[in-house]
């Protein structure tokens, strides 16, 4: 993921990125291979490592990336659309949908942050040179004891 540069155009804007294709398809098999030899209960042994490591390497991925182009930052969605690729191709397997949903959070975050940055902030209030600014009575107020 890091070696993917999020700033620069793609062609197909739904193409789901190489990386992701490529964890789908091997996690797909792994879960198969398994299937064929070993009890339900086992494989879910085996399987809750696997998405719980997914969850904090790819968590982890997902918020180490920068883009530094406004064109990179609407190209967040590119994100999302991979996400979305995992959860429709593995959302049956069980273990996978917590994993996928807390992805989607990281990167809504990303969404949230982006947005942030486009509206100034409502905290700092303008002030107008020249104007005075009072400063708030530190006494309690008359007839409270």
């Amino acid at each position: 993921m890091k070696k993917i540069n999020w700033d620069a155009p793609v062609k197909d804007s739904q193409a789901v990125n190489p990386y992701m294709e490529t964890l789908v398809k091997e996690t797909l098999t792994l879960h198969k291979v398994l299937s064929k030899f070993l009890p339900e209960m086992t494989i879910n042994m085996i399987m809750d490592p696997v998405f719980n490591s997914y969850r904090e390497q790819l968590g982890k991925g997902f918020l180490d990336v920068e883009v530094k182009t406004s064109a990179g930052k609407s190209r967040i969605g590119r994100m999302v659309h991979d996400i979305e690729y995992l959860q429709s191709r593995m959302g049956k397997l069980e273990g996978s949908a917590g994993f996928s949903q807390h992805l989607l959070s990281v990167v809504q975050t990303k969404l949230v942050a982006k947005e942030a940055e486009k509206t100034p902030s409502s905290v700092e209030p303008k002030i107008t040179p020249g104007a005075v600014v009072e400063k708030p009575s530190e006494e309690p107020p008359k007839g409270s004891s």
